[in-house]
Order: C-alpha cells, then structure tokens, then sequence
C-alpha cells in the first residue's frame, strides 16, 4: 500500500486551506445499527474538506476494534488529504473508548499516577506513566488514530475545580511537568501525536468552561510559578500540539479568553515562549464561547489570534456557519491569507511527520493488562489507618 502523500500549502485550493483548519465531529443515531459513517460525515469531507476529525464516543458501535478500524480507514480513503484522527484518550474518566464501548485497555487517570509519585516514588511513576503512554499509543495507532489530545497538563490546586480534578497529575507544578512530559514523548515516539491542554491553565478554576466563562485572577509571580510550569516543559520536550483553554486571564488578556486573545496565543505562546507546534482550540460549542460572541464568531477571533485549528465537535449547522464566517473573513480581509496559510503549513508539516510513515511505534515490552494492573493498585493511598 503505497504511503500517503501530504501537498504543500502552495498546491491547496481555498476550499482546501480553509478546511485544513478544522477538526470536527459528527454526530451518530444511538438507534443506528452502523453508528460511524453517516450523511454528517461525508458532508464534513466532501463539502467542507476538513483536515482533522475528532472522534466521540458516540461514533463507534459497542465493543467493535474492527468496525472503528474499517470506518476509519473508509474517512481517510474518502479525503484527498490525509486526516488527522482525534480522540480524547487521557484514561480515567475521559476515555472516549470506554469499558462500555470498547475492549481497549482502561488505564487509571493521570491523579493516579500523581498518587504513585507520591507513595511509591517518582521513579516509579514516570517509568509507568512511560509505559502506559506507549500502550495507549499502540492501542491507538493499531486502530488508526494519530491524535491523542492528552496529556492534561492543567495544575489541580483549586480543590473545587468542577472540571479538571483527578484528570490533573495533581498539585504540584513541577510533578505535573515531569509526568506530563513522559506521557507526550510516549504518545510522539509511538507514532501519536500529543495535545498537551488547556493552555495557558485550567487548573484553578471553580467553574466549568462548558457551562460558563470562568476566570483565573492570579499575579505573574503566581501564573509563572504555577500555570505556565507544565507547558514550558512540555515546549522544550517537544509536544506537538496545544490545545487552549476558554479561560479570562485578567493578568494576560482581561477582554478576551485564552482561545480568543492574540495577547496569550500570538504574544505568551509564539512570542515569549517559543512555541512553534500546533494550536489547537477546545470545542468552540462549549457555552464558554458559544454564549458569547458564539462558535463561529469564536473561531475567527481565535484563528486571529493565533490559532491553527478549531474545534467543533457536534452541530452539523454549527460548522457550517464556522466555515462560511471563515471565508468571510478571508473575503473582508479581518484573516489575512498569509497567516491562514502559516497556520495550514504548520498543519501539514505535522502530518507529513505523523502520516506518512516516519513514526513508526515500537512494541512495548511489557503486557497492557500487569501495566494496568500495577497502576491501579500502587495509586492506592491510605488516609488514615494500616
């Protein structure tokens, strides 16, 4: 089978450049004996040409490696340019192939291997967290997914936070950096390219961005000893990919939220950090940016601001307004098209690095299920008592 060929930016047509910066979802009848490929899905390649899919739990039938397998390969044989296959797979609570869904392996989330660190030693745990990172990224790549949007890299010291908690390595900015790190490099050197989120933090939030804007009030001493922590690492490691957070930062920005704000996206991550990998957007549907200014409004600014791709995981009518404000703003000159094709050569030279073969996982040395085990029972930790 011959490998596949990734365009230069130059060879793409409008239409083209436009959808290489989208990742979209589609929704699926849970009553549909074949929940996968339907009407939404040809239409987010045919019509609108996206460069990336995500993948929610709803788009695969139960308990089926093989039919996700076939479906997937039929979305890229349908795309002229090969896709990016997106899932949220951190393990723990969000597992878009979940016990209930798939016969994939269930690895503990990440606070478990916090947990570890903590009991049985950081050796310990970052030589786990290497290994579940490989064997997720096996699991994966076998199925023909390249993007894993994990690791969470957000620092849990807000107890409350209604929408990170155990997804976070936990509180201490520097144990988060450190697992972080090894779970992209696993994830990258396996042939999955990693999403380290939600950029610039999301740990310290008692709202969740799904139901409303939150804001994070802090001063700079705190947010660089803090927030920035795990994504300065995780910069010079090496990560890939960063999705952003629909955040207020005040301290950054005190109009727009993160995803929306050349200040943090252009000014924090391109210019003061260094960063030159993919930014991706969180799910622009989130009542965070959906309330205000609204998802297709969203995904302007935050290509203005420095994004590369937008997130839109479920409203056929949704991403088709995306689009169409996309290209108006093309058209009225608001996205200049050098920074629209920036944006698309950064997208294809991810691909060309992750699709076409380069990246090629190794067998890990170790059996999924004694990995899994072995995480679960050493996270346990004593309150009180023998």
């Amino acid at each position: 089978m011959p490998l596949p060929q990734i365009p230069d930016v130059d060879d793409l047509t409008l239409d083209e450049l436009i959808g290489q910066l989208l990742c979209f979802g589609w929704d699926s009848a849970s009553d549909s004996p074949a929940r996968e490929i339907n009407d939404h899905t040809i239409a987010l390649i045919d019509e609108m040409q996206v460069g990336s899919i995500v993948l929610m739990a709803r788009n695969h039938t139960p308990n089926h490696l093989e039919s996700i397998r076939a479906n997937i390969s039929a979305l890229q044989s349908r795309s002229r340019i090969p896709l990016f296959i997106a899932v949220d797979q951190e393990g723990g609570v969000v597992n878009r192939f979940s016990p209930q869904s798939s016969p994939m392996h269930q690895f503990s989330g990440n606070m478990a291997l916090g947990a570890i660190a903590k009991g049985s030693g950081k050796v310990v745990a970052i030589d786990l967290a290497a290994k579940q990172a490989a064997l997720q990224a096996n699991e994966l790549f076998n199925i023909g997914v390249n993007w894993n949007f994990a690791p969470v890299a957000d620092v849990n010291n807000n107890p409350a936070n209604p929408i990170i908690g155990v997804r976070s390595y936990g509180e201490d900015p520097y144990l988060v950096a450190e697992l972080a790190v090894v779970v992209a490099n696993g994830y990258q050197s396996n042939g999955v390219l990693a999403c380290a989120k939600h950029f610039p933090g999301h740990g310290d939030t008692n709202t969740d961005s799904h139901l409303a804007l939150p804001t994070i009030d802090v001063d700079n001493k705190r947010f660089e000893n803090v927030e920035l922590v795990p994504f300065k690492k995780l910069i010079t490691a090496g990560v890939d990919a960063i999705m952003t957070s629909h955040i207020l930062f005040p301290l950054l920005d005190p109009k727009r939220p993160a995803t929306m704000s050349p200040e943090i996206l252009t000014g924090l991550l391109r210019v003061k950090l260094g960063y030159q990998g993919l930014i991706i957007t969180d799910c622009l549907e989130m009542d965070a940016i959906a309330k205000s200014p609204g998802s297709a409004l969203g995904a302007v600014a935050a290509l203005c601001a420095g994004a590369d791709i937008v997130l839109v995981c479920h409203t056929l009518k949704t991403q088709r307004e995306v689009v169409r404000k996309i290209r108006s703003a093309i058209k009225s000159g608001k996205l200049r098209l050098d920074r629209l094709k920036a944006s698309v050569s950064r997208v294809l030279a991810a691909k060309k690095k992750y699709l076409t073969g380069t990246m090629v996982p190794q067998i890990p040395p170790m059996a999924p299920d004694e990995v899994e085990q072995t995480i679960a029972d050493k996270s346990i930790t004593i309150v009180r008592g023998d």
